[in-house]
């Protein structure tokens, strides 16, 4: 499920997430991508996981990773993706995240088990980043760490 060129390493953007299905995430990232691309920037949009960069003969100029915790494992644990993150951080290739959804809200023992993990989570992902982007203006405040609210229409 990828849109445009093949070369993973092309120059421009790369707008990266889960290989989830089509939702508001897919959407926004297609359109981003689109936009992108008639203004006569180089963008490309993955949405096949963390395998279609292994290979690839360099790494790309930048990439825009779309987190929200359930797109990337069951209950929202995915040590792959922090581990990729930090990969890409060794690698020097610039990192982007734009945080839809942080976190499950905490309100009794399960979710506080889900909620801990996902914060540690999501705070490793941060510190491995670039840029961090949010959807929403009270998500860029509770992040901290100079999060940036961009809207999504």
């Amino acid at each position: 499920m990828a849109d445009g060129d093949d070369d993973a390493t092309q120059d421009g953007l790369i707008v990266y997430r889960s290989e989830a299905g089509i939702d508001a995430i897919d959407e926004y990232s297609r359109r981003l991508t689109s936009a992108l691309r008639d203004r006569g920037d180089r963008a490309r949009y993955l949405g096949d996981g963390w395998p279609v960069l292994r290979g690839a003969p360099g790494p790309p100029p930048w990439i825009l990773l779309q987190y929200n915790p359930f797109a990337w494992g069951r209950w929202g644990f995915a040590p792959g993706l922090v581990h990729g993150a930090v990969r890409l951080r060794r690698s020097g290739t610039p990192l982007a995240v734009m945080v839809h959804e942080a976190w499950l809200d905490i309100e009794d023992v399960r979710s506080a088990v889900m909620g801990a993990w996902q914060r540690v989570q999501l705070r490793t992902i941060l510190h491995a980043a670039d840029l961090v982007l949010t959807s929403t203006e009270a998500l860029a405040r509770e992040l901290g760490r100079g999060a940036r609210h961009v809207p999504i229409g």
